[in-house]
Parts: C-alpha cells; structure tokens; sequence
C-alpha cells in the first residue's frame, strides 16, 4: 500500500469483497467494481492476499484446536480407502480450527453452543507423523488442547499436548 497510486478507500473495498465470499472475488469482477484496469486489480489483489498470509503465521491457534486431514481432487485408487496419492491431481489437506464455546445468546453451531474460531490450512506431502507435527507446530501454539479424529500420524502432537 505504501507509495500506492491507488486510494486507501479502494485497498478497504478489495479487502471487503475479498471476505464477502468463501472463494473470494475476481480480478475481472473487482475491476469493473472499482472501475479500474484489470491488470491494476490483480496486482492489489495479491498483495492483500500475501498480506493476509504473512498475518496468519503472527498468530497461532489457541484453545481447543482441532486438527484434520482430507484427500482432494483426482481419482480414487480402488482397495486404498481414498488415502494414497497416486493421482498426481490429488493433494493431502492439513486443517486446524479453534473451537470456541459460546454463551447465551449465540446457541454456536446448531445450538451445541460451540463456534469455530480462526483457521490454517496447508497442503502436506503425506499424512505422516512428521509432516503433521510439522504443521501442528507451525499452526498452534504450544500447550494447547489437541483434538484429532485418532489417525496414528497425529500421536505425537497430542503428546507434546500432554507434556506441555
């Protein structure tokens, strides 16, 4: 933003659009919004998302985090269960969420009076024990409660839990 031609209010309404939708907003559509060039609004587009990605790093999980892994994309090796990698179109997706109780009167997720908080995902090159500490570890803070689905790659993060 420093030394920007373009004005603070406009860097506000890409950030605002940008969170307007899970999938975010479009360069094209941002640039007839803000009736600026395309090649302009693809620009402040990534240096709002690689703003947003150097924030995320500042401020690890807390609380009750829970921690998951899925297989996206490609297909299916049959016998495997769905967890190999042999499509090269398929990627194994880490997910950390804080889970955060609420109290009267938001009821949380289907009135269960829980909410989720802030979240980091990254893609891992396999669904082992270190590649998912590693990711553990760069998205939690220490000394906070662990809760996994039971897969044995995540035994050694719930007990660095334990131990802290």
């Amino acid at each position: 933003m420093h030394r920007s031609k373009v004005p603070l209010v406009e860097w506000f309404w890409a950030s605002w659009a940008l969170g307007q939708d899970k999938r975010g907003v479009s360069a094209l559509n941002l640039s007839r919004l803000l009736g600026r060039r395309y090649e302009t609004v693809w620009r402040l587009l990534h240096k709002v998302r690689a703003a947003l990605a150097e924030r995320s790093d500042a401020f690890p999980l807390l609380g009750v985090v829970e921690v998951d892994e899925t297989y996206t994309g490609g297909k299916v090796s049959k016998g495997k269960g769905g967890r190999c990698l042999d499509d090269p179109r398929r990627s194994l997706v880490a997910l950390a969420v804080e889970r955060k109780v609420t109290r009267h009167p938001d009821p949380g997720i289907r009135g269960s009076g829980v909410r989720f908080g802030s979240a980091r995902m990254a893609v891992l090159p396999s669904a082992s024990g270190t590649d998912l500490m590693k990711f553990v570890e760069s998205a939690v803070a220490k000394g906070q409660t662990i809760r996994t689905d039971g897969w044995s790659g995540y035994r050694r993060a719930e007990a660095c839990e334990r131990a802290a």
